[in-house]
């Protein structure tokens, strides 16, 4: 197993924490070459560079100089999850992180981690961890007075 297949198992692990029990997927473990992985990494260091603007998997795909399909393909084989699972897990995670690191508004999380719109956001936030972005922040310790 190569160093980049590691650290993307590693990535689908932290990911996994954000996974509900309605979203089903295969983890079944599937050979990946060394050319998929590589793939799997530029798509997911492109999710982390633009993740806060508006963002596709087929544009994804054309930053990478990957086929749609192949980029999903990949990540499916990879990391378990489509590209866009990924791209709102990795949002969601890193909402997560500045509710609790930091004071910002909460609408201005939400635009800066790439939500659309702020009922999405909340929808989205709620549907996933089980609370609102108020209250994991008012459990994590930080809620303005």
């Amino acid at each position: 197993m190569t160093v980049d297949e590691v650290r993307l198992r590693v990535r689908r692990l932290v990911l996994d924490a954000l996974e509900t029990p309605d979203y089903h997927h295969q983890s079944t473990i599937v050979a990946v070459d060394r050319a998929a992985v590589r793939r799997a990494e530029a798509l997911t260091e492109l999710i982390g560079a633009h993740h806060s603007r508006s963002l596709s998997s087929t544009e994804l795909a054309r930053l990478a100089n990957i086929h749609p399909s192949t980029a999903n393909r990949t990540f499916r084989d990879v990391l378990g999850v489509s590209v866009n699972e990924y791209l709102m897990r990795y949002r969601l995670s890193q909402a997560m992180q500045r509710l609790a690191d930091t004071n910002d508004p909460i609408l201005q999380i939400a635009y800066g981690c790439g939500f659309g719109s702020s009922s999405r956001f909340y929808d989205l936030f709620k549907h996933r961890t089980g609370m609102t972005p108020k209250a994991f922040r008012a459990r994590a310790g930080l809620v303005k007075e």
